[in-house]
């Protein structure tokens, strides 16, 4: 019986499918955990570096690095983080919603909702309200002015729907006047849930609606960008060049400067995220996190893959990534192509895998197959490869997913003889040892080598024409 090769390449660069919606003999992946998207593909993830003190109490910590301080902000107290990363200037606070950074300099605003942190020349207050400022649950600075939303104390005729800003260099929002301050409403029944920066405008956020607010004169104008919201307030993420956010349809859009978003899709895999999900932007390495506690999906220019730390905040601090974050137990690397049937509806063979890896650690394979396009996947025995990447499945099946998945071994029972033919049940079942990394996985390609055996639906000679549609 003649055998066919075909070879998956393309789909090794570009992380998940963006949708689950795709075509069979997609080049894409359904599953790449422990894994980043780089410009020339996929390699293992760098576990960010947590730091000894920011202890976890999702959603907290959060932290934030300005032009002169850095902070950590916990659920009802706040720090200063030293030079040695230790924590001072302890303030207690009343608990809110997750915390606003402002940031001037010499001068920055906590806000929560529920009180107002100020930061005067390294010295720490709260204030509720003062004569001059409502308190607010969010806010940005925009050009050395203050634009908040989410109004929670008398403030003229404002309210949760209300946007409001400061006289330029002043924290005094009182209208009229020199440096005009103001307010406005946004256009739907809807509460602001937040206010950031991007470009030369404010993107004003809601659960029913997005605009921007751009200055005209000593006002704002505003104009709708979006008739759909985000779900809450951590729902988006970003600096003032681009936003990511997630719509009230688990949709993930990216925005630039020119106020037009463009749909990423990804809806399956944030989807399985609860309600609470936070979203937290590395401006340094552009990495954006994607987190509840118990998932946490990574986004880079190049592709979405899921990791297993399970992240709250994360700053870049001299180069190196930081974060308040919580480690998940599998720290393997796994990856599973998109659905293959090789452009023909009978039963194939999928005989054996080559593997066009780098790796010092053991290689599995399996294949998941179904018979009837109703049904869900299953999975074949994990099998090892040997020292060549080559291992052999044998599954027959209508459609396939090929998986590869790495993990260090601990135990010096599990040898192998001819680098083949040995069988594992689950793999999840293999030891790992805590705190490795892979830093030497680097996988090309995927080979596969297929026998047709079913040739029902064939009429003439069609097994020379079985190719996986990388064209």
């Amino acid at each position: 019986m003649r055998e066919f090769e075909t070879t998956f390449k393309e789909g090794l660069r570009g992380g998940l499918r963006k949708g689950f919606d795709n075509s069979r003999n997609s080049e894409a992946l359904t599953e790449a955990f422990n894994l980043k998207c780089y410009e020339n593909g996929i390699r293992p993830f760098i576990p960010i570096t947590w730091v000894s003190g920011w202890s976890l109490d999702w959603p907290y910590p959060q932290a934030f690095v300005g032009k002169n301080y850095r902070v950590l902000a916990t659920r009802n107290r706040t720090y200063e983080i030293a030079s040695d990363f230790d924590l001072v200037k302890a303030l207690d606070v009343p608990e809110g919603q997750r915390w606003d950074f402002i940031d001037f300099g010499d001068y920055l605003l906590l806000v929560n909702g529920s009180t107002i942190v100020v930061n005067y020349n390294g010295s720490y207050s709260k204030e509720s309200s003062t004569s001059i400022m409502p308190r607010f649950a969010t806010g940005c600075n925009f050009r050395g002015q203050i634009v908040a939303g989410d109004i929670r104390t008398d403030w003229f005729d404002c309210d949760r729907g209300s946007v409001i800003w400061s006289k330029i260099g002043s924290a005094d929002f009182t209208p009229g006047g020199g440096s005009i301050a103001g307010y406005r409403h946004i256009y739907w029944e809807d509460n602001v849930l937040r206010t950031i920066r991007l470009g030369d405008a404010v993107v004003v956020y809601g659960s029913n609606g997005i605009m921007s607010m751009i200055p005209s004169d000593a006002t704002f104008g505003m104009k709708e960008i979006l008739d759909v919201g985000i779900p809450t307030r951590d729902s988006v993420a970003g600096d003032d060049k681009f936003h990511f956010f997630v719509d009230s349809d688990r949709w993930l859009w990216i925005m630039g400067v020119d106020l037009k978003p463009k749909k990423l899709g990804y809806q399956e895999y944030i989807e399985t995220l609860n309600d609470n999900f936070i979203m937290s932007y590395d401006s340094f390495n552009k990495d954006l996190y994607i987190s509840d506690n118990s998932n946490c999906f990574l986004l880079t220019p190049y592709g979405m893959t899921k990791v297993h730390q399970l992240i709250t905040s994360v700053v870049n601090i001299g180069g190196t990534s930081y974060g308040s974050i919580s480690e998940g137990s599998n720290q393997d690397i796994i990856l599973v192509t998109d659905t293959i049937d090789f452009g023909i509806r009978g039963i194939k063979t999928i005989s054996t895998v080559e593997l066009g890896v780098d790796c010092s650690s053991n290689v599995f394979i399996a294949i998941d197959y179904r018979y009837n396009k109703a049904n869900g996947f299953s999975r074949s025995p994990w099998k090892l490869t040997g020292p060549e990447g080559v291992g052999t499945p044998i599954v027959s099946a209508p459609e396939m997913r090929v998986c590869v998945k790495t993990t260090p071994l601990v135990s010096d029972k599990m040898s192998m003889e001819d680098g083949i033919d040995m069988d594992y049940e689950d793999g999840t079942s293999m030891l790992y040892e805590s705190g490795i990394t892979f830093d030497d996985f680097n996988l090309d390609y995927i080979n596969t080598k297929v026998k047709l055996v079913d040739r029902r639906f064939i009429r003439g000679p069609r097994t020379s024409d079985i190719r996986h549609n990388t064209e």
